[in-house]
């Protein structure tokens, strides 16, 4: 099967940039973006691109290696729990705004000269594209979280210019993409100084986004703008239409549908967390319903915040140490953090049962390199109806969508 044809493309947009446009992401039917090739691409950038490409592979660097290893977790230096110091940044980030922090003070402090993330597209708001932020209100305002297709890599080799410095934010598989590439490209090995990623539960069809609007009342040619999350933590999905007229509706009452329909890429996931980043930030919650699951309620932002990298180590030591992080706990017992993310958990701990019905099924699975999940089963015995379970809810998702 060729690459650009593969089922399992999660749209990251590496392919577009290393072919200067021979490949083209496009949004398809089912509301994902896939890759459309418009001329022959040669030999050697079919390589390079089959080498990082996360339909393929998700690959870690072995020799970003740590003085510590958790079988859910991964590879870390430290772990901590904490938020913004500032408040400004914590109330317009999705979670404790910890990343928001940390590219604020490489670009206050001249480390880096831009950063690259995602942000809203201007002339759709609907959809998401590529941002160069350049000062602390650009990151501030692409700090939102953006629930649907993103190609981050698209035009990134046409981002970088020489003599400047970046610092790049996205998806777990979109570092693991750019961070295997930069192995054969020296402009991005010498010019990303920094690689961020955010927990990723998976890429939700922009077709969710575009229900949910209509759901509210506004149809999508009505739309004038829309935050996912905003106004608190979770916060709410705020969308607002060109006369005017804003509906909301909180993260709690929402996320469960525009979950429901996620790519199958990611339904195979077991890296959700940000192993190739230098740190790696997500939600830590702190309230739990009376089955142990995260309730949601709105409260100050808090973050669970991983420096992945000796790299990443040594600048999140700098931020606490300079008061721009506050610090609520430095996590020594990764055991009590295994509640906070129980979608994360499972992606791991019921992995090869999912695996194993798209094999079951015909479907092609990427190659995933066992540390990502190796020891999972030290901390956590799966029992045969659980086994059962997800082996045929993963097949009924795939086959009877």
């Amino acid at each position: 099967m060729s690459l650009f044809k593969n089922q399992l493309c999660v749209g990251c947009g590496l392919c577009e940039s290393v072919t200067n446009g021979k490949v083209k992401m496009t949004l398809d039917p089912d509301g994902f973006l896939r890759p459309k090739k418009t001329q022959k691409v040669p030999a050697n950038e079919y390589r390079f691109i089959k080498q990082c490409c996360p339909a393929v592979i998700i690959h870690k660097d072995k020799s970003l290696r740590t003085p510590h290893t958790d079988p859910f977790w991964g590879d870390y230096f430290q772990c901590y729990i904490g938020s913004s110091s500032s408040d400004a940044i914590e109330k317009e980030a999705s979670s404790g705004g910890i990343i928001s922090t940390i590219l604020i003070f490489l670009l206050k402090n001249k480390i880096i000269d831009h950063v690259i993330h995602i942000g809203s597209d201007p002339e759709n708001p609907l959809l998401n594209t590529v941002k160069l932020s350049s000062n602390s209100k650009e990151v501030l305002e692409n700090a939102d979280s953006r629930y649907a297709p993103s190609a981050a890599l698209a035009n990134i080799l046409q981002i970088i210019e020489n003599g400047k410095y970046y610092a790049f934010v996205g998806k777990p598989c979109d570092v693991s993409a750019l961070r295997s590439y930069s192995k054969f490209n020296q402009t991005v090995a010498n010019q990303i100084k920094y690689y961020f990623s955010f927990f990723c539960f998976g890429v939700p069809s922009l077709n969710q986004t575009k229900k949910l609007t209509a759901q509210l009342g506004i149809q999508e040619e009505q739309v004038q703008s829309i935050v996912y999350r905003k106004n608190g933590w979770p916060g709410s999905f705020n969308v607002v239409a060109k006369d005017g007229t804003c509906k909301s509706v909180l993260y709690k009452d929402y996320m469960h549908f525009l979950f429901s329909d996620i790519h199958i890429r990611c339904k195979i996931c077991p890296e959700g967390l940000g192993e190739s980043a230098d740190i790696s930030s997500g939600d830590g919650w702190s309230e739990f319903d009376e089955k142990g699951y995260p309730s949601f309620k709105n409260a100050r932002g808090r973050s669970i915040i991983f420096s992945k990298t000796h790299v990443g180590d040594k600048l999140l030591s700098k931020i606490i140490n300079a008061g721009h992080i506050s610090i609520e706990e430095q996590v020594e017992d990764l055991r009590s953090l295994d509640k906070i993310q129980p979608g994360q958990f499972g992606k791991k701990k019921y992995h090869k049962y999912r695996i194993l019905a798209f094999k079951i099924s015909g479907k092609k699975t990427p190659k995933i390199d066992s540390y990502i999940y190796k020891n999972i089963h030290v901390l956590e015995k799966v029992n045969l109806r659980t086994k059962l379970s997800q082996l045929i809810g993963t097949w009924k998702r795939i086959n009877l969508k």
